[in-house]
């Protein structure tokens, strides 16, 4: 790269910028590499978007920020569970040489700079790291808290090791978008809750956040006690995770959209009525994942504002006569339970048309029905949609959907 051939570009950096930004909501990265080669002056606008999203988006962190993947944001899977690309470009910002290394692919040439940190706006690293696993988790303790500005964090990791009170110690930013995958890591992910006063979405695969390392008699308050007292996550709006999780995050706030997945020790039958105020909050419910879940007469009494509900598996089809009580659902979806090919709903048309019917008629604001009826491949699960018939009428027809299309801009 020469500089002197090129110190300014001849239009203003504020034309650029639009386009530098579609790149990197587009997944691009070989062209802002390219970019960031140009000239002194475009580096450091390309390289501040290159760094802001390494990994690209992922589905849910996107659909939470309302952006719409591209075919090629679609490979962020991919990515995150790439430890080569991980441990590239972590010793890119982690080093603080001037050497020339390479990042990503060969069309990528960047000069090292711990200064490329405070550019990172998301990260995602997705169960290919294990605890004290090297190079990845020296890389990590070392990159985490250089990324001073970062926003949204996806952390998964194999071997049920707590990893939360050591990767995050130090860490002074401030996320809007946390999916913390990591199990048996309450104490460590509640700490750092505490400190968090920007989070709109939490994802947690952990049992409780209460601090479990305690064997003394509690005089001091719990983290849930806490993270109800202090305002810390007041912003929050959505929540994933089990139950535990859900009775320590929802009280005091306003959140309006919760995915319930139960964890294996759930209580499936323990009352939920100290929870009907948070509950009469939500506006989307997803209730179920690989575990069984309650049936959802528990929590249908509560559900006063719910307009777009998720079953994940059914109980049985009379589960399905509890809808009748939630007065404000328009769109209902019913899943696949995770990791099982039974479907929920009989295939035979028919019947599927006189249960969809049904359902309408049960329920006066219930305006479109997916139903998953065929699982494919591992990753392609079709739904079949069903819409309301115009008043007069009583034809319904089904069209088709891809799980990704069903799940778009609701969860």
């Amino acid at each position: 790269m020469d500089d002197s051939a090129c110190q300014t570009p001849h239009l203003p950096l504020e034309l650029y910028r639009p386009i530098f930004e579609e790149l990197h909501f587009q997944s691009d990265f070989p062209t802002l590499s390219s970019a960031a080669l140009v000239c002194r002056s475009l580096r450091y606008e390309a390289q501040s978007w290159l760094f802001r999203g390494p990994m690209g988006l992922g589905p849910v962190a996107a659909g939470h920020l309302g952006i719409a993947l591209s075919d090629r944001g679609a490979g962020y899977f991919k990515r995150v569970k790439d430890s080569r690309l991980h441990v590239k470009f972590l010793m890119t910002i982690v080093s603080s040489s001037n050497a020339r290394k390479r990042l990503w692919s060969s069309c990528c040439s960047i000069y090292a700079n711990p200064h490329l940190a405070r550019y990172v706006k998301s990260y995602a690293i997705d169960s290919i790291v294990e605890y004290q696993e090297n190079p990845l988790w020296s890389l990590l303790l070392a990159a985490l808290p250089m990324m001073v500005n970062l926003k949204s964090l996806t952390f998964r990791a194999f071997g049920g090791h707590p990893a939360a009170k050591e990767l995050l110690a130090g860490c002074t930013f401030q996320l809007t978008y946390l999916d913390w995958g990591s199990h048996s890591d309450e104490a460590g992910i509640g700490a750092f809750l505490l400190g968090q006063r920007e989070l709109r979405h939490v994802s947690l695969h952990c049992d409780s956040l209460l601090d479990i390392n305690s064997h003394q008699p509690h005089t001091s308050p719990s983290h849930s006690d806490r993270l109800s007292a202090t305002g810390c996550i007041q912003k929050l709006a959505s929540v994933e995770g089990s139950r535990a999780v859900i009775e320590s995050l929802l009280p005091t706030r306003n959140v309006t959209s919760l995915s319930w997945v139960p964890h294996l020790d759930d209580a499936l039958s323990a009352p939920v009525d100290h929870l009907s105020e948070e509950l009469g909050k939500l506006k989307c419910l997803s209730f179920g994942g690989y575990f069984a879940r309650p049936h959802f007469r528990l929590v249908a009494p509560y559900l006063k504002s719910v307009e777009v509900l998720e079953l994940v598996g059914l109980h049985d089809l009379d589960e399905l006569n509890c809808l009748a009580s939630l007065p404000a659902l328009r769109e209902l979806i019913i899943s696949l339970q995770w990791g099982s090919s039974r479907l929920p709903v009989p295939t035979n048309p028919t019947v599927r048309a006189e249960i969809i019917a049904s359902l309408f008629k049960g329920s006066k604001k219930l305006e479109r029905v997916d139903v998953v009826y065929e699982w494919r491949k591992q990753n392609e699960i079709w739904y079949q949609k069903w819409m309301k018939p115009m008043t007069g009428s009583s034809t319904m027809e089904a069209s088709v959907l891809k799980r990704e299309d069903v799940k778009k801009g609701r969860f």
